[in-house]
């Protein structure tokens, strides 16, 4: 079969000038936001409720013959909290006017004036009073440096003292440790014995009968059985 040969088509020249097949979407139009006014309409139609049962009451009013009843007028209250609410915020502002006033004037510069400069000089008067004579003042600061020179002097002796003791202890022990070491090497050295001389011994025959030997008797039935298998001797 033969090959079926691919051809290109040719691009619309209108395509690069809008778009084909698809139409334009219109602008929809843009939602102005109110916010509802429900007091408003509320109102109306407590207004109209109201107006309503004002004509009911009139048409009654008319059919028995009443007289109808007048609008009752609404006149302010005069509180005393008003008053003085009224009269503490014055005062309030008084005072703040006041304060106001006093840092104003406290920041306000306000220079000294100089009476140096209208005043006579100052003149010292000569005194009348003999030369001064210095007595001989004894401190206590040197009180106490003389009491602790002394006890500290006190102390030094006491520690001199409490060397030469410890000196004294340490050679009386060194001395009978040393006596005590040559004691003892001497106790050790050996010594030769003499020989003891005892009290002499002399031995006698005993007068005592010789012991016969006996075979002990620990058990009758040993010796029952012994003696059953025992042949007698003559004698």
């Amino acid at each position: 079969t033969p090959v079926k040969q691919f051809r290109a088509q040719p691009i619309p020249d209108d395509m690069f000038d809008h778009a084909l097949g698809v139409p334009e979407k219109a602008p929809a139009a843009i939602t102005d936001a109110k916010t509802p006014n429900i007091r408003k309409c509320k109102r109306k139609a407590d207004d109209i409720v109201e107006a309503q049962a004002k004509r009911v009451a009139l048409e009654n009013a008319e059919e028995h013959g009443m007289t109808p009843p007048r609008n009752t007028v609404v006149q302010p209250f005069d509180l005393q909290t008003d008053a003085r609410g009224a009269v503490k915020v014055e005062q309030w502002k008084q005072k703040l006017a006041a304060q106001e006033e006093a840092d104003r004037k406290a920041k306000e510069f306000h220079a000294r004036s100089s009476k140096t400069v209208y005043e006579a000089p100052f003149v010292p008067e000569p005194s009348h009073r003999g030369p001064i004579v210095p007595d001989d003042v004894r401190l206590n600061s040197d009180v106490r440096a003389e009491k602790r020179q002394e006890f500290d002097a006190m102390l030094g002796e006491k520690e001199l003292e409490n060397a030469e003791e410890q000196y004294r202890r340490k050679i009386e022990d060194e001395e009978r440790d040393r006596e005590e070491r040559e004691r003892l090497r001497a106790s050790m050295v050996p010594k030769a014995q003499p020989v003891r001389h005892y009290r002499p011994v002399s031995v006698r025959p005993s007068e005592r009968p010789l012991t016969k030997p006996t075979s002990p008797s620990f058990s009758d039935r040993i010796t029952v059985k012994y003696q059953r298998g025992r042949t007698p001797q003559r004698t």
